[in-house]
């Protein structure tokens, strides 16, 4: 495969330099961290076969039975519906109302699970693995979460290999840097990249609508 680009090297995230995972101790429960997302956002509607509320119910049903704790944190976008949620998920043995950093959550926690929260994409930077309930740009290298089971994916974040996920999160990283998104500090790749996207975008749709011979500019 392609050797580790810039922003592979930039996290330090080659396969040799593992994050540390560090096992769960006897006398602590395992934890996962569970950031809200807005129910009726646009990132919901479409890009997840759940309602967002589904899942939710789901995580903290989940969390009780198997005894993992739940780890929530509220969207600030939003405070009348997360004290609507506040209301209805009391605090217990095995679900937690958080208030710190989100970075310091998911290193505390065992796991992140998302519907697909930019927070899914700063726990690959911290080499932890993501459970994710619905769709987004990281979603190649995350666990796929079915509320139906959510067992399969817990199973699969405690016998994940950290090195493994080092290696996964390096090529996908390498990906978004180089083939994803656009830098716009660079003006040359940046009009070259656009140019490309705009190509792309024409030869999806119909002839009828962008003919062959029109020239595409940005």
């Amino acid at each position: 495969g392609r050797p580790a680009g810039r922003m592979a090297r930039l996290l330090g995230s080659a396969p040799t330099r593992a994050p540390r995972q560090e096992p769960a101790a006897a006398d602590r429960p395992r934890n996962v961290f569970f950031p809200l997302q807005i129910r009726h956002d646009q990132s919901i509607r479409y890009f997840c076969d759940y309602p967002f509320d589904d899942v939710l119910a789901a995580v903290v049903a989940w969390g009780e039975r198997r005894q993992v704790v739940v780890n929530l944190k509220g969207h600030p976008a939003n405070p009348k519906l997360m004290k609507e949620y506040l209301a209805r998920y009391r605090e217990g043995p095995w679900l937690r109302w958080r208030d710190e950093n989100v970075h310091d959550l998911v290193q505390d926690c065992d796991a992140t699970f998302v519907v697909n929260s930019g927070v899914g994409f700063e726990a690959l930077l911290h080499g932890k693995p993501v459970v994710m309930f619905g769709r987004a740009e990281y979603d190649c290298v995350a666990i796929r979460g079915r509320i139906e089971n959510i067992d399969d994916a817990w199973q699969a974040c405690v016998g994940s290999d950290p090195q493994e996920l080092a290696r996964r999160y390096a090529q996908f990283f390498d990906w978004f840097a180089d083939d994803y998104a656009i830098d716009m500090s660079r003006p040359h790749a940046r009009d070259r990249r656009l140019q490309q996207l705009a190509g792309e975008i024409a030869g999806m749709l119909r002839p009828s609508v962008v003919p062959a011979e029109t020239e595409v500019t940005i």
